[in-house]
């Protein structure tokens, strides 16, 4: 009967040390299973971050892209409005060039008016020059020129008209 416990007990004893190590084994397991799940759970946190970091930075290149896509507009709209002036400051520009032209087209005739008239003046005189000299000879007199009552004036009424015209054409000059 001894023989038999002894036996039983170094059975036993085998499948203890058996146990022992199959639960080492389980135990060094356990533990990579431990750090597997550690470094599971740190590269899952550090994606995380990456995840919320891809986040922000999409978020920051949405409102970004807004923000350019309104600047676009605004520029856009300014664009058109620059557009529309130039085209009105160019109307305007060429509608006074016709009025320049039309206004020196009439100081021009007003000139050439003002220039028929001096000489219509100087031709009057020239005529009555002649007769001042011949009333001057008739009446042997030193003092100065006495001329008709009508010839004085038709001159003082070229003179106002030549004058009246020159101040119109310094007018529209200005």
């Amino acid at each position: 009967h001894t023989e038999e416990l002894t036996k039983k007990v170094a059975h036993l004893e085998a499948t203890i040390r058996q146990n022992e190590n199959v639960a080492r084994s389980l135990q060094r397991q356990i533990d990579q299973s431990k750090n597997e799940v550690v470094s599971a759970e740190k590269a899952l946190s550090d994606m995380r971050e990456k995840q919320c970091t891809i986040v922000n930075e999409n978020t920051d290149l949405r409102r970004a892209l807004q923000e350019a896509l309104v600047k676009l507009q605004t520029f856009k709209a300014n664009e058109e409005k620059l557009k529309q002036a130039d085209i009105e400051n160019n109307e305007h520009i060429d509608k006074l060039e016709k009025e320049m032209n039309n206004l020196q087209d009439e100081i021009a005739e007003l000139r050439d008016e003002l220039n028929q008239k001096e000489e219509n003046i100087a031709y009057l005189q020239s005529i009555q020059q002649p007769r001042k000299l011949e009333k001057l000879k008739i009446t042997n007199s030193q003092s100065t020129l006495v001329t008709g009552a009508d010839d004085e004036l038709e001159y003082d009424q070229l003179l106002a008209t030549r004058n009246e015209l020159a101040r119109q054409v310094d007018e529209r000059t200005k």
